[in-house]
């Protein structure tokens, strides 16, 4: 089965149905710094070091879907609504964003983004 950039897929048979695993992965680039509200800026800098600052990473998002293929269309999903709902949801949403200020989970909910938060959002 010939494989889409970004995507990968394997899997197995039950009962004559094919289960496939069908990966889409995106990209963005954001901001942020780790600072704790309980520390004072002196023990933030000891213990955060240059992340204290603002600075910048790129991340990468990979959504895997599991399903058993279809056999009037020969696929799991149309890859091409996984790509766009990632657009959707992850890119726009990120891309190019200071998570600490301008996106409104991070905002409301965490007091500070680290990739442990961020994993979790």
């Amino acid at each position: 089965m010939a494989s889409l950039p970004g995507s990968q897929s394997g899997g197995g048979t039950a009962r004559g149905r094919r289960t496939v695993y069908a990966t889409r992965r995106v990209s963005f680039c954001a901001a942020h710094y780790l600072r704790s509200p309980q520390l004072s800026d002196e023990e933030n800098k000891a213990l955060f070091g240059k992340c204290f600052n603002t600075h910048g990473h790129n991340y990468v998002v990979k959504a895997t879907v599991k399903g058993e293929v279809d056999p009037r269309t020969g696929m799991v999903l149309n890859i091409t609504e996984l790509a766009q709902a990632l657009e959707a949801i992850v890119v726009k949403q990120l891309d190019h964003k200071n998570l600490d200020f301008d996106v409104p989970y991070f905002k409301q909910c965490i007091r500070y983004v680290s990739y442990t938060n961020l994993g979790w959002a």
